[in-house]
């Protein structure tokens, strides 16, 4: 259990770790908005002035990790990049809540109780951002295979090279379901992990 949250620049963002960490303890119905903004050392108001309510700040937790992909469609775009280039950006994002301390790390748990406690009370993530950045990644791996390889072959590696990256992340949560597939321990491995995957 995390009893405590970084220093973070924002009211917003210190709400945003409080609410990951209570939400991957306890779930989204257990989950109580004051013990939230006692660890988040906000005012019980601030939930309903920053978010509207805690479905709302649920629902925001859910897309810090999703956030992370928006960063990486421009590179898949830009043919000035190559591609092991545009792949080792889109795993430091995928890869960030392995980083410890962070808020997306704080947040995968979250996600990861969600998604692995079917029938909860729970908003859904907005799904638009992955199907944009699937777009995107689908393109990118187009450019670079041959012509001859059709939409269902583009599809099943744009999948598998985002899949290595969550399995990764998913393994590191504490839900013992998941199987771990990394052991690293630290930043400087999140980049190896990340150069690997993206030379794989």
């Amino acid at each position: 259990r995390m009893n405590t949250i970084p220093d973070l620049d924002s009211p917003r963002r210190r709400l945003l770790h409080a609410a990951s960490q209570v939400f991957a303890e306890q779930g989204f119905d257990s989950a109580s908005t004051r013990e939230i903004c006692s660890r988040a050392k906000a005012n019980v108001a601030a939930i309903q002035y920053y978010f509207g309510g805690k479905e709302q700040l649920f629902a925001a937790v859910l897309q810090v990790p999703l956030e992370t992909l928006e960063t990486s469609i421009p590179s898949f775009e830009d043919p000035s990049i190559s591609l092991i280039q545009a792949l080792r950006k889109m795993y430091l994002g995928l890869l960030a809540p392995l980083r410890r301390g962070s808020l997306e790390a704080a947040a995968m748990c979250a996600v990861a109780r969600c998604l692995t406690s079917p029938g909860a009370n729970r908003p859904l993530p907005d799904e638009t951002i992955v199907l944009r950045h699937h777009a995107a990644l689908s393109a990118l791996v187009t450019r670079h295979l041959p012509t001859t390889v059709g939409d269902e072959i583009v599809r099943l590696v744009s999948g598998a090279l985002v899949g290595m990256a969550m399995h990764a992340v998913l393994g590191q949560s504490g839900r013992g379901s998941i199987p771990v597939m990394w052991t690293g321990d630290g930043d400087k491995d999140v980049e190896v992990l990340a150069e690997r995957l993206a030379r794989y």
